[in-house]
């Protein structure tokens, strides 16, 4: 299995970010609060609509987010 650097993880998370910011038709670099916000926000809808939990997501992001901050 690869390993993947905790930076590369928030080079994904920017890609994602600038992604999200076209769609919007908005423009300039993203990464600031409202970004965040707003992508965040549109996964809160997906995930209603799809019967995903959100709150279960974000909470094992958490478990993963300090595993991984230990090892890489």
């Amino acid at each position: 299995m690869e390993t993947i650097s905790n930076e590369t993880r928030a080079v994904r998370a920017a890609s994602a970010l600038d992604a999200h910011k076209r769609m919007l038709g908005e423009s300039g670099p993203s990464g600031t609060d409202e970004d965040v916000i707003d992508l965040l926000t549109d996964l809160r809808h997906y995930c209603k609509a799809q019967g995903i939990s959100f709150r279960s997501s974000v909470n094992m992001s958490e478990i993963h987010f300090n595993e991984e901050a230990k090892t890489r």
